[in-house]
């Protein structure tokens, strides 16, 4: 096993809520969340890997086991390393600003299962988040890697590897199965999932069939940890933005973008925190 210790710069810190969409679900089999500790088992390069990110007085400290242990626990070194402008967010909106305040410990955090944060949110694609809940933890049931009592997903080699009618089989329509499958097989053949340029990435998942701005723009958010990530064209997300900071009942795409602008480079933690009103 290899063990590392790394103390969070900006102070307090929550990792509950930092890492609460890394958990798909109730029943996800790939990873358990407790308010100080997150597992979560997942496919490196090097083989299925178990990763334990704990908080307690002395700051975050990271173990992992399995082949890629080590490179798992360096991307996450680097990751916590990166300032992520919570710090000096200082929004003048009044609800922004309450929210700020009470939820100060969120961190927006790449982490090292970006395939699997990726492949989750194309399987939400059109249908309702528990739908794509059930469907993960099918697919992680019947192709991941069981490793100390966890499941690691397949990794985007084996699922590239995979016809669409192995994921349909299991619920999944055929648009969102050949999106899943093509993403993997692109990121199998590039290694672009291992990049830690967000730029580079935005452009390059922007070109994959099946990925739209929606999916790119949820991956880096929640994957890449980009403080400035928009997602368009959701459902849900331009009502609850206009209505947390204009008290309009409904919203668009234009109208959140608009309402947004003020916190440029940092909107994604802007709609991290009006979502966390939402729950």
């Amino acid at each position: 096993m290899a063990v590392a210790r790394l103390a969070v710069d900006a102070a307090p810190f929550d990792l509950h809520r930092t890492f609460a969409m890394q958990r798909f679900g109730l029943y996800d089999p790939t990873a358990s969340l407790a308010p100080r500790r997150l597992r979560k088992a997942f496919s490196t390069p090097k083989g299925p890997c178990v990763v334990a990110i704990e908080h307690d007085a002395r700051g975050v400290s990271f173990s992992a086991s399995g082949d890629g242990a080590r490179d798992v626990i360096d991307d996450l070194e680097g990751a916590f390393r990166v300032d992520d402008g919570g710090a000096s967010f200082a929004p003048a909106h009044p609800v922004l600003a309450k929210l700020h305040r009470a939820l100060a410990g969120l961190r927006l955090v790449r982490v090292p299962w970006r395939f699997d944060v990726a492949f989750s949110i194309v399987l939400q694609q059109r249908v309702t988040v528990r739908e794509a809940w059930q469907e993960w933890r099918r697919i992680a049931t019947r192709y991941g890697e069981l490793v100390e009592g966890l499941r690691a997903f397949p990794s985007a080699e084996r699922v590239a590897q995979m016809d669409s009618w192995r994921l349909e089989e299991l619920g999944v329509d055929p648009k969102r199965a050949r999106a899943a499958i093509t993403l993997a097989r692109d990121v199998a053949r590039r290694g672009s999932f291992g990049w830690t340029d967000v730029a580079r990435v935005r452009k390059h998942l922007r070109a994959v069939r099946g990925v739209g701005p929606w999916t790119t723009e949820m991956t880096l958010g929640y994957g890449w940890g980009d403080p400035d990530a928009v997602p368009l064209a959701d459902l849900h997300l331009p009502h609850l933005v206009a209505h947390a900071l204009a008290r309009e009942p409904r919203g668009s795409d234009e109208r959140m973008v608009e309402l947004l602008e003020p916190y440029r480079g940092q909107r994604f933690r802007a709609i991290r925190l009006i979502l966390a009103t939402s729950r």
